[in-house]
């Protein structure tokens, strides 16, 4: 599965710097995103890719937005600050 994470990574940068009308867009990524896959892939790499194409594009919006958290909060809810 580790081709195939390196694989979604490689579309989303290549979608986000596409301007495109959104449906067509989107259509492109999904083709994109399969045709991108090994050959070896299962439904759950695919189901995985688009998942993380999701939250990657969620999170970019939200950061556009402005909705941040510093490092230091992420760090002590998660219980790992010093």
């Amino acid at each position: 599965m580790g081709t195939a994470r390196s694989a979604g990574a490689k579309m989303i940068r290549t979608s986000l710097a596409r301007e495109q009308p959104m449906a067509a867009a989107f259509k492109q990524q999904a083709h994109q995103l399969v045709d991108d896959l090994p050959d070896e892939a299962s439904w759950e790499d695919l189901i995985y890719q688009a998942a993380l194409h999701r939250a990657i594009e969620k999170g970019i919006e939200q950061a556009d937005a402005g909705q941040l958290i510093a490092a230091e909060d992420v760090l002590r809810q998660l219980e790992l600050a010093a």
